[in-house]
């Protein structure tokens, strides 16, 4: 995954000094040739392109904010403090290993080191360009120069107003992008982007993002054959809310709401009232599937899956089942019921856009995915936005995956049934709790396709001696004095002295071997080697890879090269297959 890249500045500067920088020719990165190794990665670099001399910093400030403004991956933080007399400056590109980003960085950095015609500060200030881990540069901007610091100090504290900016709730929103510039820079913003879509022509047409666009007479985009939105107003059409890293967003015009999944189409959601207000979301940053509020309806992206199971990994009988067209209709139908808007026939469930009724004027975004309003709570799920049924607004806490509220257990909206004292109930860690009476293990379930969570009471476990052992992948072993647990079901005449752990994902309970969840059939714990804590054992003229014993392999010969490639005498081995050599 690439890692996110940033550049930041706290310049101590004159407003009148800011002003004339923002006037002025900007200087592009060619103007400089101080520039370290470093900064090159892959084919990113330093552009040889001509800086346009009609063009002024603050016009490519505002270039830069209209092309990212519909794409959600990078974001601009041009603000002026007075009292300080400081620019706070900052740029978020989302995927800094991507071609061209570092290009971009350092244009942002050119930019800034323009300031030190006009710097007037007896001390100098500083330009950082890092990523999560390290600073890759560092510019010093004093009176009439600008240096690269030789060796810059890795994982300097950043400023709070940074820390707020890039921590905050929905970042991405385009009202809060426009609150982080410098006023003159906000109104040019709002202007040029109002003003595109008017100015728009087929020899000028004006982007909206990298997705939809116009030609001043009809709103193209989409994925289908014909690119023309159907009825969309060029003049009113913008997205509503954030786009998420798979770029699905709702946008409107005056009369209609869309929503765009980029792996199928543009799909019409409701018509709009004059007058009515909206207002979107994006919980969990870029990760998030948007919301939007429309009056008294918030609509949420949900999946549903398909009615005879076969569509969850590690079922007994997956993959089977999915979208049979009888599947399929059964799903329709419940979606209709809701109220719902079909998107996309996925395979093992159906993608649509469900309705959750709300008091619009009072509805809010709390945090992550729990939402209120002056009546109830809400929580966004995989299945939409669930109403907690008799939970009030600001009593919500959390306990490991459960949220509490008005004295009920709650797990993604759906109210636990069981009986459970709120003041007694604690985490064990890997969705085990606790009280005075039980040990309890949280499972997910599903009655009629309503999702119906459930915390499982493991038997004879005694709460007061009860601790987890290990957890690996799929697999949580647990004890208490007497018993031992694999997932919350005792493994009989197990004790928890016996149990043993070998390599990363072998054990054994004294009987048996196991890796991770899954029984190794006719394995002997005194007579099982695991080969170099990788994927690999061996028992006898057996070789298994995890659970599984490999065909023809050669014991004897056989060597763990990693954890999941290895060789024998004949051939080699990437997981359990063989690879010709």
């Amino acid at each position: 995954m690439a890692e996110p890249l940033f550049v930041l500045a706290d310049v101590e500067i004159s407003e009148a000094a800011l002003r004339r920088w923002l006037k002025s020719v900007p200087l592009s990165a060619t103007a400089f040739d101080d520039w370290p190794g470093s900064v090159y990665r892959g084919d990113s670099g330093i552009s040889k392109a001509a800086t346009s001399a009609d063009l002024s910093v603050a016009d490519g400030l505002v270039a830069y904010c209209v092309d990212s403004f519909g794409l959600g991956d990078s974001h601009l933080h041009c603000h002026y403090d007075k009292q300080a007399k400081v620019l706070r400056f900052a740029v978020y590109f989302q995927y800094g290993d991507e071609a061209g980003v570092m290009e971009s960085a350092l244009s942002f950095c050119a930019l800034l080191r323009g300031i030190a015609e006009t710097y007037t500060a007896k001390t100098p200030s500083f330009i950082r360009l890092f990523d999560t881990g390290t600073d890759i540069l560092c510019i010093e901007i004093s009176q009439k120069a600008s240096r690269i610091v030789p060796d810059p100090v890795n994982a300097q504290l950043s400023p709070e107003w940074f820390d707020e900016w890039i921590g905050q709730e929905n970042f991405g929103d385009p009202d809060k992008l426009v609150d982080a510039l410098f006023p003159p820079l906000a109104r040019a913003l709002k202007k040029q982007v109002a003003l595109g879509a008017l100015r728009a022509s087929p020899q000028a047409p004006y982007d909206y993002d990298r997705f939809f666009w116009t030609d001043g007479e009809h709103v193209y985009g989409g994925s289908s054959d014909d690119p023309v939105v159907k009825n969309a107003d060029p003049k009113t059409f913008r997205r509503v809310t954030p786009a998420n890293a798979m770029d699905s967003a709702f946008y409107a015009d005056a009369c209609q709401i869309w929503y765009h999944q980029p792996m199928v189409d543009v799909v019409p959601v409701q018509s709009l009232e004059s007058g009515a207000s909206m207002q979107g979301w994006r919980p969990f940053s870029s990760d998030g599937e948007p919301l939007l509020r429309c009056g008294d309806t918030a609509w949420t992206v949900a999946n549903m899956d398909y009615p005879d199971g076969g569509n969850i990994f590690g079922h007994a009988d997956y993959p089977n089942g999915g979208n049979t067209k009888g599947n399929v209709r059964s799903v329709l139908r419940i979606i209709q019921a809701q109220g719902g808007v079909p998107v996309w026939e996925k395979i093992y469930n159906f993608e649509y856009l469900r309705p959750t009724q709300v008091e619009g004027a009072s509805f809010v975004h709390v945090k992550d995915g729990l939402f209120e309003d002056d009546k109830s709570v809400y929580v966004q799920t995989d299945r939409g936005l669930i109403r907690m049924e008799g939970a009030l607004p600001g009593m919500t806490t959390y306990l490991g995956g459960l949220c509490c509220n008005n004295g009920q257990f709650f797990r993604n909206g759906y109210a636990i049934k069981r009986q459970l004292d709120a003041a007694m109930l604690r985490y064990l860690g890997y969705d085990l709790y606790a009280d005075n009476r039980h040990v309890y293990q949280l499972r997910d379930g599903s009655d009629d396709h309503e999702f119906s969570p459930d915390l499982h009471v493991l038997r004879d476990a005694e709460p007061a001696d009860f601790r987890i052992m290990c957890a690996l992948p799929n697999a949580t072993i647990s004890a208490d004095t007497r018993h031992v647990w694999l997932n919350g079901e005792v493994i009989p005449g197990s004790t928890p002295e016996a149990v043993k752990f070998m390599g990363s994902f072998f054990w054994t309970d004294g009987n048996r071997v196991y890796n991770c969840e899954k029984l190794i059939q006719d394995a002997d714990p005194t007579k099982f080697d695991v080969l170099a804590d990788s994927d690999y054992a061996r028992q006898g003229k057996v070789v298994y890879f995890r659970a599984e014993r490999i065909p023809d392999a050669d014991a004897a010969s056989f060597v763990a090269d990693g954890g999941t490639a290895a060789h024998d005498r004949h051939r080699r081995y990437e997981f359990e297959r063989p690879v010709e050599w």
